[in-house]
């Protein structure tokens, strides 16, 4: 079974979420409008017009809402590869739609745990036709867009949630980031674009039985890659620079960009593996498990899907409305069990994912002209093993049979070594709560960045979040921190600001440093990292987790 934990999305645990919707309709605030911007301005994007939702005086940006990058996924598209949008004869604003976000669902164990409800309802944003993305242009950049200047530096945005869960202004709109990216005068600012995906069964089927019906796998990992097709083709109509592109995401959007950075044959020049990106930004990479699970696997949860749908074949499937597909995915996503996403998840497609970002790393496919900046939470493993089903407080709890179930091609001598060597009780003072979370953490995210960092040779820069409790989700709050404290643990600003500062300068300048700032320095051979917390930010090692990392980069079962 393929563990995929918790995403971004899960900011539902810090309240960011009210409980009767899974998605704000409150976004993006396009701030106050400032008349002296009308008419608002229109990018001629050859397949259709695109007039800016609005100007942010206060920010002095253009905020161009809701931009169609594919075709709406529906019908023959439904369970298919994206594909570029038709021709639109009418000027398009973005205001006409409730900011869409695709059909989602959570699992109960989320929902109870964080939400108090066992069922969250389906939000009036979601809906099908959710292929959009969001571009914010400083005024300042959009008005020297026609000048024979250099363009400017390009800042996406990919939320995580497992792959069932999130949006593309779920967690915030970017204005912070570019307020910080134009505070100095001396700096030239970015553009900041956030995209949709597909989530749960409509764009994460997958299994030789779903492609040979004509369905496409990872279809909503093709939808990221056409929006960063969109930005390369696109992006110098606003004043950017598609040869600066900077890719951010967290957990699940993390492992997206990995797997980007990793993909096959399809995914990159054969010779130079050139990706749409120049440098990425991972926070907390989610890689979902030591292996991809096999394609038996898929093709019964395809299967045991179309049973739910009560239909024999995809095209069946297809006929069917978007609220019976939309149920059929939500009574599968909410029996998930604690802590973890299992069923619709990255799967072995043949063209585009040959396999996960470990094995695509060690196999040496992947651009390694990418500049490289990893991150993960203090406490990353916390609510990943507090929510589990059988906790290890449990009086029948086995850390080895926990282990099994998470490698379960693993051999005795493997889990014992496992068990006994790399995790051993008495290193954590006999706390078992303490081993398992910090298992939890290695295996799914920490030793992921440790990874991408080895795979440039530990020269890449590094961050730690550790603003108590630093749960897995808490520190994406304060990337998209917009000068205001929202619901859920309150942040403390001053963190906010700094991480925004090392993101933007990363952005613009290649390197996230600039005087006054505690300098962020590389990786290296020390595992170095800048630890950010309420009491300064300070640089940090632990040798000791490479060297536990260095088992599972090369583990294989």
């Amino acid at each position: 079974m393929q563990l995929i934990h918790l995403g971004a999305t899960a900011l539902g645990l810090l309240g960011q979420l009210a409980a009767s919707t899974a998605i704000p309709n409150n976004w993006p605030p396009h701030g106050p409008h400032d008349p002296n911007h009308q008419p608002l301005p229109i990018v001629d994007l050859g397949y259709v017009k695109q007039r800016a939702s609005g100007f942010n005086a206060t920010g002095k940006y253009y905020n161009f809402t809701n931009i169609a990058f594919a075709q709406p996924p529906v019908g023959d598209l439904r369970f298919a590869a994206p594909k570029p949008p038709k021709y639109i004869a009418d000027v398009q604003d973005g205001n006409d739609k409730i900011n869409p976000t695709c059909p989602q669902a959570w699992p109960i164990w989320l929902s109870e745990t964080f939400l108090n409800t066992s069922s969250v309802p389906k939000g009036p944003s979601e809906t099908e036709d959710c292929l959009y993305l969001d571009v914010l242009v400083p005024e300042k950049i959009f008005e020297q867009r026609q000048g024979r200047g250099s363009k400017a530096p390009v800042l996406v945005w990919i939320y995580g949630g497992g792959f069932n869960l999130g949006g593309k202004t779920q967690n915030g709109d970017g204005s912070g980031l570019i307020a910080e990216s134009t505070n100095d005068p001396h700096d030239e600012g970015l553009i900041f674009v956030a995209l949709n995906y597909r989530l749960g069964a409509f764009g994460w089927l997958g299994g030789s039985d779903f492609q040979k019906q004509g369905g496409t796998s990872n279809a909503g990992l093709l939808d990221q890659r056409l929006a960063l097709e969109w930005v390369q083709q696109n992006i110098r109509k606003f004043g950017g620079d598609p040869g600066r592109v900077t890719v951010i995401g967290e957990s699940g959007g993390a492992a997206s960009i990995g797997q980007h950075l990793t993909a096959g044959k399809t995914g990159h020049d054969f010779d130079t593996c050139k990706t749409p990106f120049q440098q990425a930004i991972y926070q907390s990479p989610d890689q979902g498990s030591p292996k991809i699970p096999s394609d038996a696997t898929f093709n019964t949860r395809y299967h045991d899907f179309l049973k739910k749908l009560n239909v024999n074949n995809l095209q069946e499937a297809r006929a069917l409305s978007s609220d019976a597909v939309y149920e059929a995915n939500k009574a599968t996503v909410e029996v998930y069990p604690g802590g973890m996403f299992t069923t619709f998840a990255l799967s072995i497609d043949g063209s585009y994912v040959v396999g996960n970002i470990k094995e695509g790393l060690n196999a040496g496919r992947y651009d390694r002209n990418v500049k490289t900046m990893t991150a993960y939470n203090a406490a990353e493993g916390d609510i990943f093993t507090f929510t589990l089903d059988t906790p290890p407080t449990a009086k029948n709890f086995s850390f080895p049979a926990y282990v099994k179930s998470i490698v379960p091609d693993a051999s005795p001598d493997t889990i014992n070594h496992i068990s006994n060597d790399l995790y051993p009780l008495s290193a954590y003072a006999g706390v078992e709560t303490d081993r398992t979370s910090t298992f939890n953490a290695d295996v799914f995210i920490v030793c992921n960045a440790y990874g991408l960092q080895s795979a440039y040779n530990n020269q890449g820069f590094a961050y730690e979040f550790s603003v108590p409790p630093a749960w897995h989700t808490q520190d994406v709050s304060y990337t998209l921190f917009n000068g205001h404290n929202g619901p859920g643990l309150p942040l403390v600003p001053s963190v906010a600001v700094d991480m925004q500062k090392y993101f933007t300068n990363f952005a613009m300048h290649g390197n996230p440093n600039q005087r006054g700032l505690t300098a962020m320095s590389v990786f290296g051979s020390q595992a170095s990292m800048l630890n950010l917390t309420t009491d300064g930010n300070n640089v940090v090692s632990d040798p000791a987790r490479m060297e536990r990392c260095k088992f599972w980069e090369k583990y294989d079962v």
